[in-house]
C-alpha cells in the first residue's frame, strides 16, 4: 500500500506543479501588456506634461519602441478641435498632440489637448490647459478607439513673463467620457474687485467643475 501512496502523492504533487506553471504563466501573458500599456501611456503623458510646463506646442506619434515622429506644431487633431475655440487664436499654435499605439494588436494611448483660455493679471499671466487621454484597446485591424475609457484633465498654470516656464497652481482631473454628457470646455476669468481667478468647466452647459483661486 505504501509505494501506491507515495506513487498518488507524486502524482497529485507532479499536477499541482503543472497547474502553478500554467497559472503563472497565464499571469506572465497579462501583466507584459498591461505593463507595457502603463509604460506607453506614462510616456505619453510625461512627453505632453513637458510641452505644457515649456508653453510649447508639438506632435509626437511613436512609429514604434524606438523611433518617433516629431513636429514643432500639433494639428489641430486634438480633442480641442471639436468645438470653437474660446480662448486667444494665439493658443491654438500650442496645442499638443502625442500618440503611441506601437503595443499590441495596435493598442496604445493619445494624448492631446493645449491651453484653452487665458488671462493677465497685473503682470502675470494665467493659463488653463485642457488634455484629453485616449485609449486604444487591441484589434484585428489597429487599435480600437475606446470613448468608454477616454478622461479629461484641467490644469492652471501661472507662467512667468521672462522664462516662459509655467508652474501648476491646481488642476482638476479625472473627468470619465462615460460619466459626462460631452466634451468639456474650460473657462478662466477674473474679477478685479475681489481679486478672485475663476475656473468653470463644462459639459453641454453642465458644470462638472467651479472653482475660484486668490490671485497669487
Amino acid at each position: 500500500m505504501a509505494p501506491t501512496n507515495n506513487l498518488k502523492r507524486r502524482q497529485l504533487t507532479f499536477k499541482v506543479k503543472v497547474v502553478a506553471l500554467i497559472a503563472g504563466i497565464v499571469a506572465l501573458l497579462i501583466a507584459v501588456p498591461t505593463g507595457q500599456s502603463w509604460l506607453i501611456k506614462q510616456e505619453s503623458i510625461n512627453i505632453w506634461m513637458g510641452h505644457m510646463l515649456a508653453g510649447t506646442g508639438g506632435s509626437h506619434t511613436a512609429l514604434d519602441r524606438d523611433r518617433w515622429q516629431v513636429s514643432d506644431h500639433a494639428t489641430m487633431s486634438t480633442w480641442l478641435g471639436a468645438w470653437p475655440f474660446l480662448g486667444e487664436t494665439s493658443l491654438q499654435n500650442r496645442q499638443i498632440f502625442v500618440a503611441d499605439r506601437t503595443g499590441i494588436g495596435g493598442s496604445g494611448w493619445v494624448v492631446s489637448g493645449g491651453p484653452v483660455d487665458s488671462i493677465e493679471v497685473a503682470g502675470t499671466r494665467y493659463e488653463l490647459y485642457g488634455r484629453a487621454i485616449d485609449r486604444y484597446d487591441p484589434g484585428f485591424f489597429g487599435g480600437f478607439h475606446n470613448q468608454t475609457k477616454t478622461v479629461y484633465d484641467f490644469f492652471l498654470l501661472r507662467r512667468n513673463a521672462k522664462s516662459g516656464t509655467g508652474i501648476i497652481v491646481k488642476s482638476w482631473v479625472g473627468f470619465k467620457q462615460s460619466a459626462i454628457s460631452a466634451t468639456p470646455v474650460g473657462t478662466i476669468g477674473y474679477d478685479s474687485n475681489t481679486r478672485m481667478i475663476h475656473i468653470m468647466i463644462n459639459a453641454q452647459h453642465t458644470v462638472i467643475a467651479s472653482d475660484t483661486l486668490m490671485q497669487h
